[in-house]
């Protein structure tokens, strides 16, 4: 089923003689007999020739979509595999070869994978082969193999790969895909069977040999190779570039599209605490950058693995840094048209859009039907911070018509304690603010609306206890995921969260953080950081109190540079956030030697200590 480049051979039609050039017959291009030697135009054919050579091979199993999303997978592994053979026959092994094949499998195509197929290029074979079929001796190469790439001197070089180890053994035409890191990762993939384990040093256990193929996997294990496949090929339509760079935790995308931004996609980064799948950052300051998670429910939302809250405590630690969040499951992934979301009135979504303090536009709510791929994509060809905020702000009241249940809250009552005693079947109390929820299983989203403005308070929780997770938690699971996404950039006034993590703390409610923790008592830095978060709007008002948590100066709040206001900012260094500014201010800024960092509070200390850091 793999689409080749083949260069097809041009011959006349009756008597087979190869036609050498085009568009033109000539009377060389024929056999003597040719009735067609002298006709006025060519008649040719395009035919492939292909022939058959009858040897010895060894058919090399590969872990299930070992090349999928990577162009360099492959190509590296089969030279690493010459570079072991290398090693174990004492010198270049130029009477074998390797080709990629596909390794079929009974059934309807879906379980056939990639194999490497070592052959013998002598007629009939020498015999070789038959000692790399031990599974002790093959494993002895590969690991030899593995040793040598991973101890390599070009490691850290920023090359690819050298001389010394893949490079002399790449395919033809091949030599810009073979990547020492890559061929490392799939080597010991191959070494420890796909488990999480280290390799084991030559005479250690080795493998487990069956004697009958193993074909069952779990694909959610494979996510981010799923991940990088599909956001490869939707970047594709779009006509961006990607150009990817290996390393040992897998491919670094650098992606260039219309608009003059520039993207970098790099997995496995820490942040914090946390180490999200995959890290996306802009070339422009002033876009977030977007954490990635691909969670397989086995690993995150099962009996076996449950670690809903460990996921939900971290992924707030990272929205409360400016980030963005989206997470994905394998149904994001499988190609299924996501479908219409259960929360979502289309009267309410024309309401809303109605509304000027909302700022939600028709492509808005057609990204809260899209998955989040839909909107990762979106995000990448056109960031627009300001419209997640408006989809975020949006979102409560788009879901108030399909609410369950309507009431009122207490303006001091803990929604993340309300929200769980409606887990538990009870019924919203009475209070002074209306409130609305909407749930299905065992999660749900409650909202309180904050009177005299069109603001509201969120608290989505879903049910992390062991009976809700051993029984129907998918559904739930993935729309906890989903609003979540959409959620991600609200201002202050939200929690996406799980009842352990409340259960620890029913009673908190989600008021702003009291700005009395700010420096120390009543002294000066913490009377400053008070007055500067009291000047401050409620959609930076979260930024600044973890501005003021950090250890940085206190800023200066809205000072003007040739009529541009400004928020936060350090005027005798020059530097100040962008909370919202437009691009012609921003540039007028640089020009003017400032500059001009992104609500992130990393982004703000790196700008502070200076160069050197």
């Amino acid at each position: 089923g793999a689409e080749v480049n083949a260069e097809l051979f041009r011959v006349c039609s009756e008597c087979g003689q190869l036609d050498r050039k085009a568009s033109a017959n000539s009377r060389y291009d024929h056999r003597p007999w040719c009735s067609l030697r002298e006709a006025p135009e060519e008649d040719s054919r395009s035919i492939a020739l292909s022939r058959t050579l009858r040897t010895e091979g060894l058919l090399l199993r590969l872990p299930p979509l070992a090349s999928l999303g990577s162009g360099f997978a492959l190509p590296s592994l089969a030279a690493a595999i010459k570079l072991g053979l290398r090693e174990h026959i004492g010198g270049a092994p130029d009477h074998l070869s390797l080709e990629v094949v596909v390794d079929p499998v009974l059934g309807d195509g879906t379980d056939n994978r990639d194999a490497l197929l070592l052959h013998d290029l002598v007629p009939g074979g020498t015999g070789y082969l038959g000692e790399l079929a031990d599974a002790a001796t093959l494993r002895t190469i590969l690991l030899h193999a593995y040793e040598l790439v991973r101890d390599c001197g070009c490691a850290g070089s920023g090359r690819l790969a050298c001389h010394k180890c893949l490079l002399p053994f790449a395919a033809f035409g091949q030599t810009h895909l073979v990547s020492r890191a890559e061929a490392e990762k799939q080597l010991k993939d191959v070494l420890v069977a796909g488990s999480q384990a280290e390799v084991e040093p030559d005479g250690g256990p080795g493998w487990e040999v069956t004697e009958v193929a193993p074909i069952d996997f779990d694909r959610e294990s494979r996510m981010e190779q799923k991940f990088r496949a599909v956001l490869k090929e939707r970047l594709r339509v779009l006509g961006a570039t990607v150009k990817a760079v290996p390393q040992t935790a897998g491919e670094r995308w650098e992606i260039a599209i219309g608009g003059g931004r520039t993207w970098t996609l790099e997995p496995q980064v820490i942040v914090g605490s946390c180490q999200p799948d995959f890290l996306l950052r802009c070339s422009d300051p002033s876009v977030p950058p977007a954490a990635i998670f691909c969670d397989g429910q086995r690993y995150h939302a099962s009996s076996e693995h449950n670690r809903l809250a460990d996921d939900a405590e971290k992924r707030q630690t990272l929205r409360e840094l400016g980030m963005l969040v989206l997470a994905f499951s394998w149904v994001d992934l499988d190609g299924v048209e996501p479908a219409e979301p259960p929360w979502l009135d289309e009267s309410a979504a024309r309401i809303v859009m109605g509304q000027p303090g909302m700022k939600l536009r028709p492509a808005h709510v057609d990204l809260m039907r899209g998955g989040p791929m839909d909107l990762l994509v979106a995000w990448i060809q056109a960031p627009d911070p300001e419209g997640l905020k408006a989809v975020g702000r949006a979102l409560p009241f788009l879901l108030a018509v399909r609410a369950q249940q309507r009431g009122a809250l207490g303006d001091g009552a803990g929604l993340g304690a309300a929200a769980l005693r409606l887990l538990d079947g009870a019924n919203l109390p009475d209070g002074d603010s209306s409130a609305w929820a909407w749930g299905t299983g065992s999660v749900v989203l409650l909202v309180r609306s904050i009177p005299s403005t069109v603001e509201t308070e969120v608290a989505l929780v879903l049910d992390d206890g062991p009976s809700a997770v051993g029984t129907g938690i998918k559904e739930p699971w993935q729309t906890w995921l989903r609003l979540s996404n959409l959620l991600g950039l609200r201002p202050a006034g939200t929690q996406i969260t799980v009842r352990s993590l409340l259960a620890a703390s029913p009673a908190a409610s989600l008021a702003p953080a009291p700005t009395a923790t700010v420096g120390a008592g009543d002294g000066t830095a913490g009377g400053a950081w008070r007055e500067v978060i009291g000047q401050s709007t409620p959609d930076e008002r979260g930024f600044v109190e973890l501005l003021a948590r950090a250890d940085v100066p206190v800023p200066e709040y809205g000072p003007e540079v040739d009529g541009i206001p400004l928020g936060p900012s350090w005027p005798d260094r020059k530097i100040t956030v962008d909370v919202d500014l437009a691009d012609a201010e921003r540039r007028e800024l640089v020009r003017r030697g400032w500059t001009v960092v992104a609500m992130d509070v990393d982004a703000v200390r790196n700008a502070l200590k200076g160069p050197e850091s």
